[in-house]
């Protein structure tokens, strides 16, 4: 990051668009807790688990190290989706 002046990046887990929000959100945030030049978006898809979403919204957005909500409504849980179709 510093080679090209770069200062800070914001970021998203990858396990919680493809695997599981919760748990990719779960550690974004425990490595977000180890830097202080990255942030992070809370990873969610919001169709049919309101509650989950608005759980992780609450509990990752007042930290400060999460700076906004990605959403992503096809990709989130697709690798669920193509184990179960094979």
């Amino acid at each position: 990051m510093d080679r090209y002046g770069i200062g800070v990046s914001i970021v998203s887990a990858t396990e919680a668009v493809i695997y599981d929000a919760s748990a990719g959100n779960r550690a974004l945030d425990g490595w977000l807790a180890t830097t202080e030049r990255h942030y992070g978006y809370v990873t969610r898809q919001f169709r049919g688990r309101l509650a989950e979403a608005e759980r992780d919204l609450d509990e990752y957005l007042p930290k400060g190290a999460f700076v906004g909500v990605k959403i992503h409504t096809r990709l989130h849980g697709l690798a669920r989706h193509l184990a179960a179709a094979a």
